[in-house]
């Protein structure tokens, strides 16, 4: 018995002593390493190649070509990095120096509380999936504030993009994005900008962000309907059978934005008015839609229409006072009961379009067109036209001297149809252009 209960002592002892010396381990680690100091320190550029936390410890000022991997300051190389700046401010030396702040290809990984200025890009995504960026200001980069190529489900959100000389936010060919509350001004193109190869990659989403006039930069991408709205920007992609109505942007003192659609037909759009912006409409790989009834002033360009936008309708309609009026190539299209008028350029055209019953009149009513053969007018219909007529054929071509083809053309019928055919003349060229030849045009 008293051997029993002596090596069942020995037995509590041991395990009384085991114990101690783990609580002593467990109380040792967490009194010398609390959380705060496994974080790893940044001081300057360099590439990030192991997985954890970082924080920067110091303003970066970047004067030389960084050298790290990719000639970025800093890049994220694997994943799951939780990279903080930690309210610092890394400053770049422009586009020709250094090419971008940070260059992550990780997954899963966050760039937070940080300042990026003068870079060519501020932080550009490449490939990168369920990652988060927030709480950063970006201001006067080259390019993009923030790019995002491919990759898929990231969040962008809570971040200041100002000033950048290209497109203040920028997505290409990647889906799944939640894009909040973030303010992106300033740019010199588009604020929010997409770029897609197929509709599958239109299915991101943006919320309560808010573009240079500070009103709402809105991106559709189902069938939807809007109206009597006031915004910076609007995106269509893969939207087909929306309805819009009663829109209004006005980027006064920008010149940037205006609606861009992408990948999306069967559109409704009417009564809307674009305003001192970039594009009044920007419209690419859009099928059958219609747009009536609107206002495109004082644009860097009224309407650009490009890459097989077949069949639309462009009709009754104001474009006025734009650097170009209407860019169309690549497409072919309904262009009908416009007013085109105090423009540099009326209309620059590709082939394969029909355009009659507007009013032409601009500094040069004709820009560079091609060879490709357009209908200048429609079959002669008894209908009042757009100088009040009585028919509906060609267009009528006025300039601002009272001198043009439609105004001093002879008329020895008396049915406001010009005798003699009208040829246009191309800007820039030597000689009249005969694919392009207005049969009937208005007196």
């Amino acid at each position: 018995m008293k051997k029993a209960f002596f090596n069942g002592t020995i037995v509590l002892v041991i395990m009384a002593i085991i114990g101690a010396f783990v609580l002593a381990i467990n109380s040792s680690f967490f009194s010398l390493a609390p959380p705060a100091l496994l974080m790893n320190p940044i001081y300057g550029c360099q590439d990030i190649n192991f997985s954890g936390s970082y924080l920067l410890q110091n303003n970066i000022n970047v004067t030389s070509f960084p050298a790290t991997s990719t000639g970025a300051c800093l890049n994220l190389n694997v994943n799951n990095i939780d990279l903080n700046l930690n309210g610092y401010t890394i400053t770049g030396a422009g586009l020709a120096v250094t090419p971008g702040a940070i260059l992550s290809k990780a997954n899963r990984s966050k760039i937070r509380n940080g300042i990026i200025e003068n870079f060519g890009t501020g932080i550009y995504l490449v490939t990168s999936n369920f990652n988060t960026v927030e709480n950063n200001v970006i201001k006067n980069t080259n390019d993009e504030g923030i790019f995002v190529l491919l990759g898929s489900n990231n969040t962008i959100k809570n971040n200041r993009i100002i000033d950048s000389q290209m497109y203040g936010l920028y997505i290409r060919d990647t889906s799944f994005n939640q894009i909040s509350n973030n303010l992106i001004k300033n740019s010199s193109a588009y604020d929010f900008y997409m770029q897609v190869s197929s509709p599958s990659y239109c299915n991101n989403m943006l919320l309560n962000n808010s573009g240079s006039n500070g009103m709402p930069i809105l991106l559709l991408n189902n069938n939807s309907i809007i109206s009597n709205v006031k915004l910076s920007e609007l995106v269509l992609c893969n939207a087909d059978g929306s309805k819009i109505n009663r829109v209004m942007i006005d980027n006064s003192g920008f010149s940037n934005n205006g609606i861009l659609t992408m990948e999306t037909d069967n559109i409704i759009i009417k009564g809307i008015s674009v305003t001192n912006s970039l594009h009044g409409i920007f419209m690419l790989h859009g099928l059958n839609n219609t747009l009536s009834d609107s206002t495109f002033n004082y644009n860097t360009q009224g309407m650009w229409i490009s890459e097989i936008s077949n069949s639309n309708k462009i009709i009754r309609s104001s474009i006025n006072g734009n650097h170009f009026g209407l860019l169309i190539y690549g497409s072919s299209n309904d262009i009908h009961s416009n007013y085109i008028t105090g423009n540099l350029e009326g209309i620059s055209i590709g082939g394969g379009n029909l355009i009659y019953n507007n009013l032409f009149n601009n500094s040069n009513n004709i820009g560079p067109i091609g060879d490709d053969f357009n209908s200048w007018n429609t079959t002669l219909t008894l209908q009042r036209n757009i100088v009040g007529g009585p028919y509906i054929g060609g267009n009528f071509w006025a300039d601002y001297n009272g001198t043009g083809f439609s105004e001093t053309c002879t008329d020895a019928n008396n049915n406001r149809i010009c005798d003699q055919q009208y040829n246009l003349w191309i800007i820039n060229s030597t000689s009249w252009n005969v694919n392009n030849t207005d049969y009937l045009a208005l007196k």
